[in-house]
């Protein structure tokens, strides 16, 4: 895992949630559907084998969001190179985005194991991917999200945060 950034250090954002939003929508405008997650499930998956090239067994929390539907891309890419990988999906697979749903369907037909409970403690695993909220936070998680959130910060292996670990507030740094 990267060393957090030292808190005595400047806190100045390269882009703040509004600016990511900004630079996202102008992306999709120009964007053939679903190719910005399938790129970014693409560099997650690469990330992922970077930090753990020898990762056999990796765990994926995924969310309702687009940060959820990059994972899965990443799961069946993950999958695909042979790897086992577990993702425990807290979302609605019937009120997912046409890009996210495309994406589990993806993931579902590479072999990824999907699963729509919060374990209660992490599963064994080699490298552990938190796609739960990524910048969309705006309150304190709670229920489900919150145990999920414990759950991964559990883990003893390697974490991987897509865009930001859930639980923090991407403007401020800070849960």
């Amino acid at each position: 895992m990267i060393d957090p950034i030292d808190a005595t250090g400047p806190r100045e954002a390269l882009h703040d949630v509004a600016a990511t939003r900004r630079i996202e929508a102008r992306a999709l405008a120009t964007a053939a559907p679903g190719a910005l997650m399938r790129r970014a499930g693409l560099a997650t998956a690469k990330l992922a084998l970077a930090l753990q090239p020898h990762a056999r067994r990796v765990w994926v929390l995924a969310g309702p969001g687009n940060n959820g539907g990059d994972s899965l891309e990443a799961a069946a890419l993950l999958r695909a190179a042979g790897a086992e990988v577990t993702v425990h999906l807290l979302a609605d697979p019937a009120r997912q985005g046409a890009d996210a749903a495309a994406a589990l369907q993806r993931a579902r037909d590479a072999g990824v194991a999907i699963d729509a409970t919060v374990p209660p403690s992490p599963p064994p695993c080699d490298l552990a991917i938190d796609a739960l909220l990524g910048i969309g936070l705006a309150r304190a998680p709670q229920g489900a999200l919150a145990a999920a959130i414990d759950a991964f910060n559990a883990v003893p292996a390697p974490r991987l945060a897509v865009d930001v670990p859930s639980g923090l507030d991407a403007d401020r740094g800070c849960a």
